[in-house]
């Protein structure tokens, strides 16, 4: 692969480092980066999926749409579109990343239902859904789903909307977090409740984008963290969903927001808290689960935040304070014990990072001052 010694050099130098807020019971554990690679692209390209099996990488770009199919020295083989009314779209944009599966091809969900197309474009198989459905989904890695058996597919499975209106206990009382689709049938079966010590059922509203739950599935076990609760759950993957081990997580810097009265939520608004504590992704990579936050602003900034009305000025304000609070990561052991709690090295995605065969990646961050014609991945360990 291509050898980036630069970048590199800065990405270790981060890693290496102890920031000065850094806590005392922080293990010797670090990110180091073995390998890289660089493909040249204009536009806005995201990391679906990784193949090491076949040497194969997709990319989305959310500008074009298409799908860019590269090997693992950065060169693009292939590039196809599929959106639009055609017998073989998808429709207009994936609910979840694309995933390799064993055959070599790819899979992705949208609203319509299931496709599946191999590297040269060409759809090999479909399974629609009779109506189009409708709940949250994005491109990106952190939303992978998982087929955990041959005709069972677990995703996350957020509804904007339900009987019951979001200022209201009902809603939050019935609220499903997860999804199984049977392929067979077609069919989704929601599940999943909060639990009863979730901050969701504190008898406050909540905006949806707060609740939006990380996820990881592996050997019959879910690992779930949801929105800005910073609990981290582990449940038994077959009904009743019995609940493994539960920890409560203090992660350095959080600013958790904890709602607002029903009163003064509008149920019919879909609001981004940008200035609170979010949980963006969580990821289990052998003996260790890697959970990447943003933190949040104190509560200085994030008055400062609000009060500003003028949306030109806010957009400007956001560029300027995100600075001020870098992304966060959470090394945990499998007994959900933190074993460190660093900045994000500023080359790596806090979003877009994934496992497979025991290989974790991550998605370059881009130079945020010009945009380049190139993106990178990185290939990481923990050790």
């Amino acid at each position: 692969m291509k050898k980036l010694l630069y970048p590199l050099l800065g990405l270790v130098v981060a890693c290496s480092g102890h920031s000065e807020d850094s806590k005392d019971n922080n293990q010797e554990v670090n990110l180091v980066l073995k390998d890289s690679l660089q493909i040249d692209h204009l536009g806005e390209l995201v990391l679906m999926d990784i193949d090491p099996d076949n040497d194969k990488i997709l990319f989305f770009d959310f500008k074009t749409r298409d799908f860019i199919i590269s090997d693992k020295q950065g060169n693009k083989l292939n590039t196809f579109n599929k959106t639009g009314d055609g017998p073989d779209s998808f429709g207009n944009f994936p609910n979840t990343p694309g995933k390799f599966n064993e055959r070599g091809n790819f899979q992705l969900l949208s609203y319509n239902g299931i496709f599946e197309y191999d590297t040269d474009g060409n759809l090999v198989n479909k399974n629609t859904f009779e109506q189009p459905i409708s709940y949250m989904g994005r491109s990106t890695a952190e939303w992978e789903f998982y087929q955990v058996a041959e005709d069972s597919i677990l995703s996350v499975g957020l509804q904007a909307w339900s009987e019951h209106p979001r200022n209201t206990p009902e809603y939050y009382d019935n609220f499903k977090l997860l999804n199984w689709l049977d392929v067979k049938s077609m069919t989704n079966t929601h599940f999943m409740s909060l639990e009863e010590n979730s901050l969701f059922r504190n008898g406050k509203g909540h905006e949806l984008p707060d609740m939006i739950p990380a996820m990881h599935y592996e050997d019959g076990k879910i690992y779930m963290v949801v929105g800005k609760d910073a609990r981290l759950n582990v449940y038994e993957a077959n009904p009743p969903y019995a609940l493994i081990k539960s920890a409560e997580l203090d992660l350095e810097g959080f600013q958790q927001d904890p709602g607002v009265s029903f009163g003064e939520l509008d149920p019919n608004a879909i609001k981004v808290n940008m200035e609170t504590g979010r949980i963006n992704s969580l990821k289990k990579y052998g003996d260790y689960l890697l959970l990447s936050y943003l933190p949040g602003f104190n509560d200085v900034d994030a008055e400062r935040f609000r009060s500003e009305t003028d949306p030109n000025k806010q957009v400007a304000l956001y560029e300027e304070l995100k600075s001020k609070y870098p992304a966060r990561l959470n090394i945990m052991n499998t007994e959900l014990e933190t074993l460190k709690n660093m900045e994000m090295p500023a080359n790596l995605n806090n979003r877009q990072f994934i496992v497979r065969n025991d290989q974790l990646w991550f998605m370059g961050e881009p130079n945020a001052e010009e945009e380049e014609d190139f993106f990178r991945v990185y290939r990481v360990e923990v050790e």
